[in-house]
């Protein structure tokens, strides 16, 4: 059973997830969790650049068609 594609689970479930989780956590590969941080810092980088520079467009843009109605209106 879900609500909003979240699944609810009882509380034996929910030890058995952490605990798996534990058992990966400690057997994987720091190097490995290390990339996948880095990876992961990379794409958040390069994603907020990208609407920045959106923004940075949008925002000249419309400094520029405000400039160009001030010339007509004079």
């Amino acid at each position: 059973m879900s609500i909003f594609g979240i699944p609810i689970t009882s509380s034996a479930e929910r030890q058995k997830i952490k605990a798996l989780a534990w058992e990966d956590w400690k057997n994987c590969n720091p190097s490995l969790v290390a990339f996948s941080v880095f990876k992961m810092i990379k794409w958040w980088i390069a994603f907020n650049l990208l609407l920045f520079a959106s923004f940075g467009f949008l925002l000249i843009f419309a400094i520029r068609k405000r400039l160009i109605e001030r010339r007509k209106a004079q």
